[in-house]
């Protein structure tokens, strides 16, 4: 593999684990090409028409004609493109333990960078099934956890010991550590309301996260930006909001209650970004939702849209 963040890292990655680099341009999707040993060039399918444009002669062209050099001889030229397309990196893993013990020190080790670098590391974790043994493991670092602060990326508006808050989970696994766990829900009804608390809450906070990691449910949400009347807020709030409120529709079945949600642009300011997902099905989903890009009609897709950093997903069957 070819990653100069594994070797920083430290990680070793195990013969069955790989990864694919998909880059996905704003208006476009595209893959290398290799013309000749050691030259590569882009192809890019213009999504609307669903068809090869060219060798990326819509990009390039007059940028050839003009100055009477080839396809490869422009390649710089492509190669300013690149800040118009998102990353995502697959790490693929044999099994829940596997996984669970990369991504416990991967996240280990953003936290430790952030503390050597400022002191203080502020995390944005999910809630959900599927971290649950990769915070065990996690817990059981030597960090200096009274310099963490941790937030759920999102929360049920419940109160802090319901089962079904996201706080308390985090708080179950990480307070007895020393790290602090600030709440952004509450048990107020009204998810207008209860989203500027939140709001103002995390404004009081050390921005931007250090990590932010989502996870994608079976619909596409993530974190809890759900479809439904007030997704457009979630993905579209100004700079400054980091939090709103949201009332999911349809429910769901799980968790049928309103919720509190970091926006998309609090999502993307993250200096990482990464997902953990299980399953072929949510696999497939995330991959044609970041193959559709802004066009995408799942809430994950419209969120990673617009990320700039390279996006970690992890995921086993």
């Amino acid at each position: 593999m070819s990653s100069g963040s594994v070797a920083a890292k430290g990680i070793m990655p195990g013969p069955l684990m790989t990864r694919v680099t998909i880059p996905v341009f704003a208006k476009s999707v595209s893959s290398w090409q290799q013309v000749a040993p050691g030259r590569h060039f882009r192809v890019i399918h213009d999504w609307f028409a669903g068809a090869p444009i060219g060798l990326a002669l819509a990009a390039s062209a007059q940028y050839r004609r003009v100055n009477g050099v080839g396809l490869q001889q422009a390649a710089p030229y492509l190669f300013r493109m690149e800040r118009l397309m998102i990353e995502a990196e697959w790490w693929d893993y044999d099994d829940i333990d596997e996984l669970a013990d990369a991504v416990a020190g991967d996240v280990a080790f953003i936290i430790e960078s952030a503390l050597d670098a400022r002191g203080q590391a502020l995390i944005a974790l999910p809630g959900g099934k599927t971290p649950l043994p990769i915070y065990e493991k996690l817990a059981a670092a030597p960090i200096k956890w009274k310099h963490v602060t941790i937030i759920p990326t999102d929360d049920r508006l419940v109160a802090v010991d319901n089962p079904l808050s996201n706080a308390a989970m985090l708080a179950k696994a990480f307070m007895p550590r020393g790290a602090r766990v600030l709440p952004i829900g509450s048990d107020n009804k009204d998810h207008k309301a209860a989203g500027n608390a939140a709001d103002a809450r995390l404004q009081d906070l050390h921005w931007p996260p250090d990590l932010v990691w989502l996870g994608v449910g079976g619909d596409g949400h993530t974190a809890s930006i759900f479809a439904g009347p007030d997704l457009d807020d979630a993905l579209n709030a100004p700079k400054a909001r980091r939090a709103v409120g949201v009332l999911p529709d349809p429910m769901p079945p799980e968790a049928p209650v309103a919720r509190v949600t970091l926006t998309r642009h609090s999502i993307l300011s993250a200096r990482t970004l990464m997902l953990v997902v299980t399953g072929n099905d949510k696999r497939a989903l995330l991959e044609q939702a970041i193959k559709d890009g802004p066009l995408s009609h799942l809430p994950v897709g419209r969120v990673l849209a617009d990320a700039e950093q390279a996006i970690d997903i992890h995921w086993c069957e």
